[in-house]
């Protein structure tokens, strides 16, 4: 069905304890010689006002989530990377955070296309207050690209106004990767300060995992030389910024790891770059770890995550060894490597997935989740993993696994889902592709974790993908249920795409309402030009109940219910079933992709249940919508012409 959809639319040293650090501070000379000249441009907030829908969710079945629209961006480039952290949510004051380059045209006195925005919402998310960051001048050398966001609020004061946004993320000059940019900004558009810290080498990048520990910001990233395709000496590194007054702006220094990888001739190594980490909230532990192949890692496999852990804020760093080998719940789902003979051997997981996403948070036991997709391994030299042998069958994207590590080594491996499709082509939209993006939340009170990814079963690739979450609770230690579609139903099933999820997910009333942003809307992707605006919204309503999964949905009464059509796909003509609580007057609106409205028909007065056919013989196939009104509700579904 949506491959239908589509073509209707045309289209070497370990250091063990010892980490080094290094201080970058912020004073005035260096402010002066390495930020930009602040230019003159306007600091009034833009807001934008949402008006709820009035669409019900009835029974668990979605006939649309709240999308409120959060940014917009002048291109796509801001949303490539799963490993930026562009939502964010603070408890004490309930303030959201999405954080995107911006859209010149969108708003007043932005400059470029990198002119960083801080996106503030203290209403649940219902409406959004836009602040400019960091402004450069258009046809500058600050180019910033790919960034982070999270919220500052060490006094964990109850106003909104109180709160910072911190926003980091690379830079180049002319092409020249060289930076890394740091923008401070009160909710307000107030106190506003920003820093440049100077690359150390040419792969000096910190861009990933980003959050708040008490009074300090983290992020993190990865410093290696380049040879050929692989690297050589890839470190973890760790950005640590600190304040007495955010008003002065942030004091930053950095400490590093390098993990003990397995050496090619060349010198080289096998590591996939991009670091990761992790934090109980209070800080009492964090974890860091990049996925590659090390001395240990060899002995039992090939890409494996290679683990390390702090009790300091991150001035010292120990090692953990992860041994999945032979582990009973990967072995339900993985096969095991073969020799010569073709004879079981062992069974290892491959961290080697087209994703290259492996995503954490660390629960209220200060245990660490994990989560990644993986492989098993039928064949493969390690010193060569890239042409190893993965056997996947019919799970073409990997198991998706919950490994559980603390400082005593793995404690738990929980499986969470089978994926059947593999990650677009580079060229699905313009010029960009995309893949299943799993992102980790989660509770405020660190008890539960939710898992989100983008997933297509219709299609072999991610094609059109919808939103699928699965939760566990890590004190009760059960699984909330099976992982599940939760956008099926939606009115925009098939059209998630590059979502974000905040590090922590509030509890709202007895419901687990998950902080997600997606982006691109079906006109921008019908378009199909990465080069033009696109629009970030904010995703209400996917979540748990607290008792357990009600299909990710709060179940809500409604006067009105509406059946899917049927058949579907369908060509002349398709029936709906309408029920009302009372005798009211019905109205059908067909509507196409691009919201306009093709035909409305008058069903009466309907007074309990009544059939209504819905023709379709002057519609050209493809995707259409129809929605149900009677007196102020509304429900809305989804159908396609053949």
């Amino acid at each position: 069905m949506k491959k239908l959809l589509l073509f209707s639319l045309a289209i070497g040293l370990t250091f063990g304890s010892f980490a080094q650090k290094k201080v970058a501070k912020s004073n005035d000379e260096l402010k002066k010689n390495l930020t930009e000249e602040r230019t003159d441009f306007s600091l009034n907030k833009h807001t934008s006002e949402f008006t709820p829908n009035n669409v019900e969710l009835k029974n668990g079945n979605a006939a649309m989530f709240d999308r409120i629209p959060l940014g917009m961006s002048g291109n796509v480039y801001s949303v490539l990377t799963s490993y930026q952290r562009s939502m964010a949510y603070d408890a004490a004051s309930g303030t959201y955070l999405g954080t995107f380059r911006a859209d010149p045209a969108s708003y007043d006195g932005a400059h470029t296309s990198g002119t960083m925005m801080a996106h503030f919402s203290s209403d649940g998310g219902v409406s959004w207050d836009h602040i400019i960051t960091l402004n450069p001048e258009a046809g500058s050398e600050w180019a910033l690209r790919y960034p982070s966001g999270v919220i500052f609020n060490p006094e964990a004061s109850s106003n909104a106004d109180d709160v910072y946004s911190v926003q980091a993320g690379p830079s180049h000059d002319n092409g020249t990767w060289d930076k890394t940019f740091h923008a401070v900004s009160q909710s307000t558009g107030d106190n506003q300060s920003n820093f440049y810290y100077i690359w150390e080498s040419e792969n000096d990048w910190a861009r990933s995992s980003m959050t708040t520990v008490g009074d300090a910001v983290y992020n993190f990233g990865q410093d290696y030389e380049s040879i050929a395709s692989m690297g050589l000496n890839q470190t973890m590194k760790q950005h640590v910024g600190t304040t007495d007054d955010a008003t002065d702006g942030f004091d930053w220094e950095y400490n590093d790891v390098l993990p003990d990888w397995e050496s090619n001739d060349d010198g080289s190594s096998s590591a996939l770059y991009t670091t990761w980490s992790a934090w109980s909230k209070d800080g009492s532990i964090g974890y860091m770890w990049m996925v590659g192949v090390t001395d240990d890692s060899r002995e039992y496999g090939d890409y494996q995550p290679a683990v390390f852990y702090t009790e300091d804020g991150g001035d010292s760093w120990d090692d953990i060894e992860v041994n999945l080998e032979d582990n009973e719940v990967l072995a339900e789902y993985l096969p095991y490597a073969e020799d010569a003979g073709g004879n079981p051997t062992v069974l290892h997981p491959v961290f080697l997935t087209g994703d290259r996403t492996y995503p954490g948070v660390v629960d209220y036991n200060g245990d660490l989740h994990l989560v990644s997709n993986v492989f098993g391994a039928s064949k493969a030299d390690p010193l060569d993993p890239e042409n190893g042998y993965w056997i996947v069958g019919d799970n073409a994207g990997g198991h998706i696994f919950d490994f559980v590590i603390n400082v005593d080594g793995v404690q738990n491996v929980v499986f969470i889902d089978s994926l059947t499709s593999v990650e677009t082509d580079a060229t699905a939209f313009g010029d960009v592709g995309w893949d299943h993006r799993i992102q980790v939340s989660k509770s405020v009170d660190e008890t539960k974790i939710f898992v989100v990814w983008a997933e297509d079963r219709d299609a072999e690739t991610v094609i059109a993908p919808d939103i699928y979450t699965w939760a566990y609770d890590a004190e009760a230690g059960y699984v909330f249920g099976e992982a599940f579609n939760a956008t099926e139903d939606d009115l925009y099933a098939g059209y998630y795409f590059f979502h974000y999820v905040a590090e922590y997910t509030p509890l709202i009333g007895d419901f687990y309402e998950i902080p997600i942003s997606t982006s691109i809307s079906p006109e921008e992707f019908n378009i199909g030009d990465p080069l033009l605006p696109v629009t970030h919204t904010f995703i209400k309503g996917i979540g748990y109940l607290t008792d357990g999964v009600e299909e990710g949905l709060v179940s809500q009464e409604g006067s009105i219910s509406v059946s899917q059509n049927m058949p579907n796909p369908f060509n002349g003509s398709t029936k709906i079933s309408v029920s009302t609580q009372t005798a009211a007057d019905v109205t059908v609106e067909v509507s196409n992709i691009m919201g306009q409205t093709i035909y409305t028909l008058n069903a009466g007065t309907i007074n309990g249940t009544q059939e209504i056919v819905l023709p379709a013989e002057n519609l050209e196939a493809g995707i259409y919508f129809y929605t149900v009104r009677v007196g102020n509700e509304s429900i809305s579904k989804k159908m396609m012409v053949e």
